[in-house]
């Protein structure tokens, strides 16, 4: 059974990921540190309570356990937040990413999978948007992101390791079956929200002004099923 390590196993989208690889029979070591990510999230076999931005205590759970390959998918990811908090989003999102680059170089782990955004595409003028556009992100969140991508591409060019950043949009929905979804008190993001203020039975108001053909503004979104 090969080891998967799962940097923020026990978030929205880490949970429903370990959960898949269990069922694909891969041994799945979850490191979180439980800021953001809820234990009762974690579907592993095996959790670190630890942040990735501590490179000792990242390195413990290398030395543990013989990794084959490495999910990241930790980090902050309010966009907003970003901007007030920099030093915050640089020491989890980028110096974390270097972190976990140079235990995969010294480990000689052969794979890494990047949770990025398609923040880093930014405002663009041609739709759609493919992985050929151009990348400038307007927040601080998706610079990290950027920053990150750059790094991976950078250390897996001389063949050390191989790697794939994955850029989705919006995520959504959930797992009926092993309630797996978002926990946000309050809800943070637009679904939960019109979710919440329904079964409330409050209003949901919509104020849009976009040059769109009805004024209102168009996202696109992924179900979280599809993004493993």
């Amino acid at each position: 059974m090969k080891n998967i390590l799962v940097t923020g196993g026990c978030g929205f989208i880490g949970s429903h990921l370990t959960l898949f690889l269990k069922k694909k029979k891969f041994k799945v070591i979850v490191v979180d540190n439980l800021i953001i990510g809820k234990k009762k999230l974690f579907k592993g076999h095996k959790l670190y309570k630890a942040d990735i931005s501590n490179k000792k205590a990242l390195e413990k759970i290398f030395i543990e356990n013989k990794i084959y390959a490495v999910f990241h998918l930790a980090g902050l990811s309010k966009v907003t937040e970003s901007f007030k908090k920099r030093k915050m989003y640089k020491k989890n999102n980028i110096i974390g990413t270097k972190n976990i680059i140079n235990l995969i170089k010294k480990y000689n782990i052969k794979y890494l999978i990047f949770s990025s955004s398609a923040s880093v595409y930014g405002k663009q003028n041609k739709f759609p948007i493919s992985e050929k556009s151009i990348l400038k992100p307007i927040s601080y969140y998706g610079k990290t992101k950027l920053i990150s991508e750059k790094l991976i591409k950078k250390n897996s060019s001389n063949k050390s390791f191989k790697s794939i950043c994955l850029r989705y949009f919006n995520v959504v929905g959930s797992n009926f079956k092993n309630k797996i979804g978002e926990i946000h008190n309050p809800a943070i993001h637009i679904i939960p929200i019109f979710i919440s203020n329904i079964i409330k039975g409050n209003p949901i108001e919509i104020r849009s002004n976009f040059n769109t053909n009805d004024r209102s503004g168009i996202r696109d979104y992924i179900d979280l099923n599809d993004t493993v």
